[in-house]
């Protein structure tokens, strides 16, 4: 039941080195993240599809999802934790990151 955008840190350092490069800082707050919104439970099934995808010996463990009141954590988390990133987008031209396409190159490197 919680929902957000999974973000390649790669793609995050890309972004601030691109800021970095700029001759004239950008001003304000800046959001950047992935591109597709998920649950935690469909972000699991991304990473274990993608890894069978690569691997067809691989076995994908049965997922049960569940509530945030089932996993109690020390700090209370957003159900929807969506960050809006259209001014990074539209004013410095850094678009969101594709955490499927990161996904399917971390899953490939950590075979090798």
């Amino acid at each position: 039941d919680q929902t957000g955008c999974p973000t390649y840190a790669g793609d995050l350092a890309q972004a601030i080195i691109t800021l970095l490069q700029r001759p004239v800082a950008p001003r304000g707050i800046y959001h950047y993240g992935g591109n597709k919104s998920v649950t935690w439970y469909e972000f699991a099934q991304a990473i274990f599809q993608t890894a069978q995808q690569q691997d067809p010996n691989f076995k994908v463990p049965q997922l049960n999802a569940i509530t945030t009141d089932q996993y109690p954590l020390p700090a209370p988390r957003p159900a929807y934790s969506i960050m809006d990133c259209q001014k990074i987008e539209n004013e410095c031209g850094i678009k969101a990151s594709d955490w499927q396409k990161a996904l399917n190159e971390i899953i490939g490197k950590l075979d090798n």
